[in-house]
């Protein structure tokens, strides 16, 4: 019977685990910096592994990207009007979409390191359709720093606490 209690037990964690997976991959579609701090953080608890943790991220962010890229294409104007005005104002809006074509590099990698620019430039890429695979390929050139740095931040932080309890 106890055997029985112990086996339940472990297949209860580990469905919680792959439950807490999927909604990393899903979370980091639309809101990484919170998420993948969150997830780096219970990685150093040893809730999950920071190794997976790290590649589902990678998986999440460029299959999210693709999708703000393709929303951008499809809807670009309308998403601005709709929702984005109450994030960025129209000469910014106007800025990036003047300069994305002549500096892909810098506004595609810099803006993984700028909270909640990223989508919106990767977004205004699609808008205005530049070449998916250049920016797809920029964008999995920041993705990998800035996963790096902060899974680091998350996992040093929760590293830390644990040291100090």
């Amino acid at each position: 019977m106890n055997s029985h209690l112990a086996l339940t037990f472990m297949d209860f964690v580990e469905v919680h685990r792959v439950i807490g997976y999927f909604l990393l991959f899903i979370g980091v579609m639309i809101e990484g910096e919170a998420i993948l701090l969150i997830f780096s953080f219970l990685a150093s608890q040893g809730y999950v592994s920071i190794d997976v943790v790290m590649l589902i991220t990678f998986l999440g962010v460029v299959i999210g990207d693709n999708i703000w890229y393709e929303a951008g294409k499809a809807y670009g104007q309308k998403l601005y009007d709709g929702i984005g005005k109450h994030f960025i104002s129209q000469q910014l809006f106007e800025k990036i979409r003047k300069n994305i074509t002549e500096h892909n590099f810098k506004y595609i990698f810099f803006s993984k390191f700028i909270y909640g620019l990223n989508h919106f430039v990767i977004m205004v890429a699609g808008y205005e359709k530049e070449d998916p695979k250049k920016i797809m390929k920029l964008d999995m050139l920041g993705t990998i720093p800035w996963i790096f740095i902060v899974s680091t931040i998350g996992y040093s932080f929760g590293y830390a606490l644990k040291t100090f309890k």
